[in-house]
């Protein structure tokens, strides 16, 4: 076949290999200032689209974010061109990139302590599963021929591993240029990131919180946080007044049977508007929000959208910057759209 293309988007630093036949046409990190326009990367060296035959793109374990931009430009990218993709596992791809044979034991860094891990083996060109994917707390590994992000960012605690040079996107080129030649291809429609779950600090730092749809009697509880997160909160007849339209997706974080975070969207064709989201105080920066935002976006992909696009302060800064971890972007300024305050919209493809 002719040209294909592997995407890693999974880590920090997102790269890409183009394959033809055997040979690599072009192996490259992307620069920061492209991370979230992989096709101006491209032009910018000089591949035309029209060239690829067919796709591999990372799917997990790794950044939500990251995998969340691979993969919609990779799915767009196969509709357009009518060619046929193929999702590969991180580790494998990072495994088959190495050039020896051998057991190797893959790891990306997850959060404090934690890496998202597999072991495999290579042998012919071809990748075994001998364990994984999986997240491990780093104080439980001890294994051999360890590489990745992970192991960079715990080398100090970690046994002593030989040097491992490899290149995810190289071995997600050559895993998809395989199985797309036998046939096993995905559907633009089906294929989903692989999420793994989170570390035991992050569910030990966010408590046992249960995440539901919001009931009317849950009102006098959110009004509370409505109050205290809002100059300009919303009253109690605007809130029954959305509960009561159709297409809305209203959820609650509870904890001890408690309200401590809720969000609200209302849907508008094929795209889900949210209109609100609060955390609160006293439990913040303990991942309610987080949660509540990840719930939210997956009731959403179960609903069929397309997109979901929100306005925001431009003065707030952190929930600006949430929305970014989840891959939303900065779509525009609205002047004064808060009366007293210019408005960022956000948009999230799905």
């Amino acid at each position: 076949m002719g040209k294909v293309i592997g995407i890693d988007t999974s880590e920090r630093i997102p790269n890409i290999t183009i394959l033809e036949k055997e040979k690599i046409v072009l192996m490259e990190k992307i620069e920061k200032d492209f991370h979230e326009d992989i096709p101006y990367f491209l032009e910018k060296k000089g591949i035309k689209p029209e060239e690829l035959t067919g796709i591999g793109v990372a799917i997990g374990p790794g950044s939500f974010t990251g995998l969340r931009v691979g993969l919609s430009f990779a799915t767009a990218l196969s509709l357009a061109l009518k060619i046929p993709i193929k999702g590969v596992i991180t580790l494998e791809g990072m495994v088959a990139s190495v050039e020896k044979d051998g057991v190797y034991f893959p790891m990306i860094y997850a959060r404090s302590g934690t890496v998202f891990c597999g072991k495999y083996e290579k042998k012919g060109g071809r990748i075994r599963v001998i364990e994984g994917p999986m997240v491990k707390e780093v104080k439980e590994i001890r294994e051999e021929n360890m590489f990745g992000s992970g192991y960079e960012k715990f080398k100090e605690l970690l046994p002593p591993s030989p040097p491992i040079s490899y290149f995810t996107s190289l071995g997600i080129a050559r895993i998809a240029k395989e199985k797309i030649e036998r046939g096993e291809v995905d559907s633009i429609f089906s294929l989903e990131p692989l999420y793994l779950s989170p570390s035991e600090a992050e569910r030990k730092r966010r408590g046992e919180v249960e995440i539901r749809e919001m009931k009317k009697e849950d009102l006098p509880q959110v009004m509370e946080i409505e109050r205290e997160s809002f100059r300009l909160p919303w009253s109690m007849e605007e809130f029954l007044y959305v509960l009561s339209l159709r297409g809305v997706l209203a959820l609650v974080a509870c904890e001890d049977n408690r309200i401590i975070g809720y969000t609200v969207g209302k849907e508008i064709g094929d795209k889900m508007y949210l209109m609100n989201m609060a955390v609160r105080k006293g439990k913040r920066r303990r991942g309610i929000g987080k949660a509540l935002l990840f719930e939210f976006i997956k009731e959403c992909e179960k609903k069929g959208m397309k997109e979901i696009y929100l306005e925001v302060r431009i003065s707030n800064e952190p929930a600006i910057e949430l929305y970014k971890l989840f891959g939303f972007r900065i779509d525009g300024i609205i002047p004064f759209y808060y009366e007293d305050e210019d408005g960022v919209r956000m948009r999230l493809y799905l």
